[in-house]
């Protein structure tokens, strides 16, 4: 058990019932079921102008609290009433349940769907069964850049390697095979 809970279980029994006050409650039902032994919906029927004096408090308490939370709000702002409805719709836009086919006109991106598989790959983070990328998966601009920044902006290649998904042997390969052929850059 936690600490806390632990420490709460204690004075709870620490606490001497006999020596507290008796509960009055507002409304006793064994005192009700004694004066009204067989109830009647009906008897407690609001009329319609009563509901609709009720309906109008339970609106103005509701408008105070909107109101009251609006001028708290500081740097962030919380969605009220009907625009959490709005926020909860847009989120829902936002994942993959609502695109249905794989052609570009059928979802928002425009992309087909091992694009946006591979674009899921990409931002995922590794994990235990990541694998790096191989050299025939790079493009000639990718390899371009890992050279660079080898060569020019003097990253180490673990860093190179982090940064474009591959392995630091590929990338010295490749930065070896920049400096032997300069003029075969893929």
């Amino acid at each position: 058990m936690a600490p806390d809970l632990a420490e709460e279980y204690d004075v709870l029994f620490t606490i001497a019932e006999d020596e507290l006050p008796e509960l009055q409650p507002y409304f006793d039902p064994a005192a009700f079921v004694k004066t009204n032994p067989q109830p009647r919906v009906a008897a407690w029927k609001l009329e319609e102008e009563q509901l609709k004096q009720l309906a109008l408090n339970v609106s103005n308490i509701r408008q105070q609290i909107n109101e009251k939370a609006a001028g708290q709000l500081q740097d962030e702002e919380i969605p009220l009433g009907s625009e959490l409805n709005q926020a909860d719709d847009q989120v829902k836009q936002r994942g993959r349940a609502g695109q249905k086919y794989s052609t570009r006109a059928s979802n928002i991106d425009g992309l087909l769907e091992k694009e946006i598989r591979a674009r899921q790959r990409e931002e995922r983070c590794p994990g235990r069964k990541y694998k790096k990328r191989p050299l025939g998966k790079l493009s000639s601009s990718e390899v371009n850049d890992i050279v660079h920044g080898y060569q020019v902006e003097f990253l180490s290649q673990e860093e190179i390697a982090l940064k474009h998904g591959v392995t630091k042997a590929l990338v010295s390969k490749l930065v070896c095979q920049a400096r032997k052929e300069p003029e075969k850059q893929r």
